[in-house]
Formats: structure tokens, C-alpha cells, sequence
């Protein structure tokens, strides 16, 4: 039987780090085939990586807007990649702005997603996300998540 191909992205150094400690703990109980964007630490994991994140890390409006071609030409390899390998699940970590558009896009091809942020999401109940940043934000994720979770506690 062939590896489970899994969706594993992360926009920023400390998504990066968890995604890397994930990789590595699926790595370790299943025969998994992890791609998807990330940086350094991904790669040492063993993610094959599709998308270097350094590529669309982005601070403030200015700077999203100079790299708004890197962003959708990310977002194109990320979902033509997923597309093409069909994984039965892809982990969104951290870099909201970015992978709650990426979940969006792939919600509709069937495939579950799982947003995951050090600081901003976490469970309210079984799959309710919450989002810390306020009230739209929450309902977005919800709406474009399968199911959120947290490393750390979240404040509300």
C-alpha cells in the first residue's frame, strides 16, 4: 500500500516549528507521503516542500501587496499539488491571512482541512473553532475549516 499523501502548510518560522514536530510524530506512527509549503525545519522532517514560505512571508499591507503575485503563484502550486495527489487531509499552520483562503479553495474538492495556530485558534466544543482575533474571523474559520485546534490555550 502507498504512503497517505498529507497537505502540510506553514506561512511563518513558528509554523514551520510545529509543522516540523507534527511531521516528525506522523512520520514516526504512519506511512505518510508529507508535502506542502514550509521552511528549513519542514524540510529536515522530511516534508517535501512545495512552496518555501520565505517566498510569501508577509508583514503589513505594503508588503502583501509587493508580493501578491508570490502569494497566488503559492497558493496555485498548493492547490494544483493537492489536486494532483489527492490527500485525505491537509494542516493549515498559522499564516491565517493566507491559509484560510488556501482552505476555501480546497473544501470544495473534498478534501478536509485542519487549521492549527500557536497563538490564534483553538476548540470551543467538538470542532468549533475560536478565534481570538474577533468575531469575523471566527466565522470565517468555521466556515472554511473541518476542525481548528491549539498547541496552547487560547484567550478569548
Amino acid at each position: 500500500m502507498p504512503p497517505i499523501p498529507l497537505l502540510l502548510s506553514a506561512g511563518e518560522a513558528s509554523g514551520d516549528m510545529y509543522a516540523a514536530r507534527l511531521a516528525t510524530a506522523l512520520k514516526q506512527r504512519l506511512d505518510v507521503a508529507l508535502f506542502g509549503m514550509g521552511g528549513s525545519q519542514m524540510r529536515a522532517a522530511g516534508v517535501e516542500i512545495i512552496t518555501d514560505y520565505s517566498e510569501v512571508s508577509v508583514v503589513g499591507i505594503t508588503e502583501v501587496l509587493k508580493r501578491l503575485p508570490s502569494l497566488r503563484r503559492a497558493m496555485k502550486h498548493l492547490v494544483d499539488e493537492a489536486e494532483r495527489r489527492r490527500p485525505p487531509l491537509a494542516i493549515l499552520t498559522d499564516f491565517p491571512g493566507f491559509h484560510l483562503r488556501l482552505a476555501r479553495k480546497l473544501l470544495p474538492k473534498a478534501f478536509a482541512t485542519s487549521t492549527t495556530s500557536a497563538r490564534n485558534f483553538g476548540l470551543g466544543g467538538p470542532g468549533a473553532p475560536i478565534w481570538s482575533g474577533g468575531g469575523s474571523h471566527w466565522r470565517y474559520a468555521s466556515s472554511h475549516s473541518k476542525r481548528s485546534s491549539t498547541p496552547m490555550p487560547v484567550y478569548r
